[in-house]
Formats: structure tokens, C-alpha cells, sequence
């Protein structure tokens, strides 16, 4: 467990949606809601993080191996979102810094979900 990273994930890679299968070694830890980010509809058929001082996101926490860690940068990563180490909830979380950034990457269509981001 030396290499075990903890990861946030508040979209297609939660349980029961499409992109969770990525996650088949991993460990689901808990659900749990952190603040610091507002969660967005990109129309892609998946959402995005956006730092911020007031929003909440609900999501699930994974305890994940170094191979699944790797994988996640580099689909994330090139997609155009940034990763951070979240001290006060233990995980890392893939986001984008500014809803400008966000909105020059997946156009000015992109809209507030709340707290929790579903499948359309």
C-alpha cells in the first residue's frame, strides 16, 4: 500500500457511471461533500470541478493504486484539467482553476449543477 494515492471524484468515474470501471482495483472509501470547488456541465457528458471560495461538491473518495493513478493524469491531464493535493479532505482532485479557463476549453454552454453532478 506504500504507492496508494486517495482520489475525489465527483463524476463519470463515481460508482454506477460510465467511466468507474477504471477504478476496478481501487478501494471505495466513502461519500462525503467538500467545499472549495463548484461542480459544472460541460455538455461533454461529463462535469467539471471549478476552484471557487463557496461551492460544494458531493463525491466519492478511492483509495487507488499507482497504474490506475497514472492512467487518471494522463486522460485528465490532457483533457485540460490541473490536479491538486486537498489537505483538509485527504485526496486529490482533478479541477480547473477559473470558469474562464473553463469556458475558453468547453465554451460559454457550460452551466452550474449544484452539489452533485448526474448523468443526463
Amino acid at each position: 500500500y506504500g504507492n496508494m494515492k486517495r482520489i475525489f471524484t465527483y463524476g463519470t468515474l463515481k460508482r454506477g457511471f460510465f467511466n468507474n470501471w477504471r477504478l476496478k482495483n481501487s478501494e471505495f472509501i466513502n461519500t462525503c461533500v467538500i467545499s472549495g470547488y463548484t461542480i459544472y456541465d460541460t455538455l461533454c457528458d461529463y462535469p467539471v470541478a471549478i476552484k471557487d471560495d463557496t461551492g460544494t461538491i458531493k463525491g466519492e473518495r478511492f483509495s487507488i493504486n499507482e497504474d490506475i493513478w497514472l492512467d487518471l493524469l494522463r486522460i485528465e491531464i490532457s483533457s485540460g484539467y490541473s490536479v491538486e493535493w486537498n489537505k483538509a479532505y485527504q485526496s486529490y482532485i482533478f479541477y480547473v482553476s477559473s470558469l474562464e479557463k473553463a469556458k475558453n476549453r468547453w465554451g460559454n454552454k457550460i452551466e452550474e449543477v449544484g452539489e452533485e453532478w448526474t448523468e443526463r
